[in-house]
Formats: structure tokens, sequence, C-alpha cells
């Protein structure tokens, strides 16, 4: 094909949607912003990124976390709504409580009042390192999970999220306590014990399971960050929510078993094929 062909032919392709996330930095490339933005390529989503905090981190663990500038963050994140649409909006580790408000406050701005939010409530990281300010549970239960359209715990997240509960309540009991929400729940189930390794989804009352196997410790590195961004991705992309959540799960699993074996810790995901 000649050259000019070729220009006129990308010209006129249909651009791809895009995403947006906030989330916390990791140099190793495994978890946060890194990984989010390597869901949505490898999905044909085109990914926005600001960062919420920066990390001292490989593949065997956090060592140190460092609040980014809210202030900078805002001149950010206008001068990206200038330039974009956003389709989506995915939501990462925000870290200290004036990013958390900050955040809040830029999600009911006009431009973003009607995108999508896919909450992922990082509380911590796999190896134990806080990266939420334990003040800032109460502003995601007031501004953030109202303001979403699906979140994504984990076990222990979604407890400390909606609970406590009494210990003898099955996660399905938990679920239901929740009745209806104007936002979906799906929690992860990497955290429990069995065989199986299923998650719930609560969404306008009803439950779906989703099941999978149970893999060892091994190659997690990012998993709830590449499901939420999964998820995120296959939203933009036209989705119903139940088969973006199916689909993110398959991801994640693939992801798992066909991991590079990078590092010498709990290694990043397969992100490439």
């Amino acid at each position: 094909m000649p050259a000019n062909d070729s220009r006129k032919s990308l010209i006129h392709r249909r651009p791809p949607p895009v995403a947006l996330t906030l989330a916390g930095s990791d140099p190793s490339g495994g978890a946060g912003q890194e990984a989010d933005l390597k869901a949505f390529l490898r999905h044909g989503v085109y990914g926005l990124n600001l960062t919420t905090l920066l990390t001292v981190q490989n593949t065997r663990g956090v060592q140190a976390v460092a609040p980014l500038d809210p202030d900078f963050l805002e001149r950010q994140w206008k001068a990206l709504f200038a330039d974009f649409k956003p389709a989506v909006i995915k939501i990462g580790a925000l870290g200290a409580l004036p990013m958390v408000r900050r955040v809040a406050k830029l999600l009911d701005r006009p431009e973003a009042r009607h995108i999508p939010l896919v909450l992922d409530p990082v509380l911590g990281s796999t190896s134990g390192s806080p990266l939420l300010a334990a003040e800032a549970l109460k502003l995601f239960r007031t501004r953030l999970l109202p303001r979403s359209r699906i979140v994504t715990p984990n076990l222990p997240e979604f407890d400390a999220l909606f609970g406590p509960f009494p210990p003898e309540m099955s996660i399905e009991q938990r679920l239901r306590s929740l009745g209806k929400r104007p936002y979906a729940v799906l929690v992860k189930g990497g955290h429990a014990e069995g065989p199986e390794s299923i998650d719930w989804l609560w969404e306008n009352g009803r439950l779906l399971k989703l099941p999978g196997k149970r893999y060892p410790v091994g190659n997690i590195h990012g998993t709830g960050c590449t499901l939420a961004a999964t998820i995120a991705a296959n939203l933009a992309l036209g989705k119903s929510l139940r088969v973006a959540c199916k689909n993110a799960k398959a991801f994640v699993a693939h992801g798992i078993t066909t991991a590079p074996g990078l590092g010498q810790g709990s290694g990043p995901l397969n992100f490439i094929a």
C-alpha cells in the first residue's frame, strides 16, 4: 500500500475508547497504574493516568509510600478533560486523606458526573503495606461508593467498608444484607479458602457467582488492580457489567497461569499474550 493510502486509512479508522486511571505507581510494573495501562492496552482501550502516590516496591513487597500533591493532580485532571473524553474512570490506591478528598471533589465536576466509575478500594498491598489512610474510610463510604458503578473489594476490604459482620455470616449472606444499592459490589474470593476461588457479584439485589480455580500463591502481583482495570476496559468497550466481570476474571486467570516468572517474589501477570 502506498504511504499516502496508509496514512489515510489510519486517519479514517475509528478511534479507540479512552479509560482514565487514578492510582499509585508501581516501579516494578506489575500493579498500580502501570498494570492498569497494560490491561487497557491489551483490550484495545487507550489509557490516561493520574498518579496519586509513588511507591518503593518490587515483587517482594512495598518498602515506602510517598503521597503526591492533590493540587498538581487537579491541574493534570483539567488538562486531560480539556482534551479527552474518557468512557470510564478507574480508581485504585489513593493514599492520604487530602488526595481522597480531592478525588471525590473532582468526580463531582460536570465533566465527570456521568462517567461510570470502577472503584478498587486498595487499603493495602499484598505484602501488607497500608495504601490508604484509616481516616479516609468514611469518605469512601459517603462520597466514593455512591458515585461508583462497581466497587471491587477483596474480603478484608469488603469487611472494612461494609462491616463489621457476625463471623457466622457467609459471604453471600453479607452481600444480601446490603440490600439494593446504586452501585454493584464484586467481592474477590482470593482470601477465602477451598479448592475454588469464587468471586461474588451483587448487583440490583441479585447475586451472581463467578467460579474459578484457586492457584497456589505465586505470580499474583497486581491481580486486584488488573481485575478492576479489565472491568473498566470492558465497560469502555460497551460490555455489560456482568460480561465485564466474567471477562476480567478470565483475563486474570490467564495472566496467572501464563505469568512470565519475573522477579524474585510474587511476580507480575502475563499482559502480552
